[in-house]
């Protein structure tokens, strides 16, 4: 074997065990990213299940039949389901 043999040898023998440890980071890095995006996805579905929640819940304390009986009873209210009667007034009857 010459001695230029030998040091194209040694230099391909590098080269190989380079490009074998960039390509291993590569595939870290690339594993590494998948498993980030999967931890993001799964916080964006909490997130979506507890604004759907809170939604539910805003609706089932603001629907009608819970706030009557509250305004009532608490408050004193009274729901005034009689029409007393209705105002009509034309156009050409309005002052400023």
């Amino acid at each position: 074997m010459s001695k230029a043999f030998r040091v194209h040898l040694i230099v391909s023998v590098i080269l190989v065990i380079g490009l074998v440890l960039l390509k291993a980071a590569l595939e870290r890095s690339v594993d590494k990213k998948d498993s980030d995006a999967l931890k993001i996805e799964e916080a964006i579905n909490i997130a979506r299940n507890k604004n759907l929640k809170l939604t539910g819940y805003y609706q089932s304390i603001t629907v009608e039949d819970s706030v009557v009986p509250f305004a009532m009873s608490r408050l004193g209210m009274i729901k005034n389901s009689d029409t007393l009667g209705t105002i009509i007034v034309q156009n050409d009857q309005k002052s400023e």
